[in-house]
């Protein structure tokens, strides 16, 4: 992870690249001007992590607090003692500008910004996609669709095109279900 880091700012391919002050130097740079492109629109918790270089623990109260404002968790309910949690990313956005803040919204709100997450172009999904979004495998997707978290429009088989559609709206309700507050 260090790496990738150095990597992205100076070319860098390991740590033993730097001399310690070199390290040193890095650490205490300024990133305000640096802009991160984020593919994914929810974050894992340890992607957060390293974003905005805090501890889980912190990022956790965070959450519950309500700081960082829009948090789900995807774990499947049979596992809910280990909690998969996925933060909007312009949610965390918000909260490294603003850390103190906390902002109340109306649900209408909310909905509006999962729905946007998912393209609307067509009233379903193939599991692929929504994996992508959510930020999971697909093996993932289909322990939520057997356990009837998903509607599903169209079972897959073998062989391209014939992919597992899932309608979008299910995907959206069930994501909001499952919001941290």
């Amino acid at each position: 992870m260090i790496a990738a880091v150095l990597s992205i700012f100076v070319g860098a391919t390991s740590t033993a690249d730097f001399d310690l002050t070199d390290r040193e130097r890095l650490r205490s740079m300024s990133y305000s001007p640096v802009t991160l492109a984020v593919r994914r629109p929810l974050l894992t918790l340890q992607t957060c992590m390293a974003i905005a270089d805090r501890s889980e623990e912190e990022l956790t109260r965070c959450i519950e607090e309500g700081r960082i404002r829009v948090c789900f968790d995807i774990s499947h309910r049979e596992s809910r003692h280990r909690r998969a949690l996925r933060v909007l990313a312009t949610s965390l956005a918000e909260y490294l500008k603003h850390p103190d803040s906390l902002r109340a919204e109306t649900p209408g709100q909310i909905e509006a910004e999962v729905a946007a997450l998912f393209p609307s172009l067509t009233p379903t999904l193939r599991t692929e996609t929504a994996a992508r979004l959510l930020g999971c495998c697909d093996y993932q997707i289909g322990q939520l669709i057997r356990a009837d978290a998903f509607k599903v429009t169209r079972k897959g088989g073998c062989g391209p095109g014939n992919a597992t559609l899932i309608e979008r709206q299910s995907v959206i309700d069930w994501l909001l279900s499952r919001r941290i507050t």
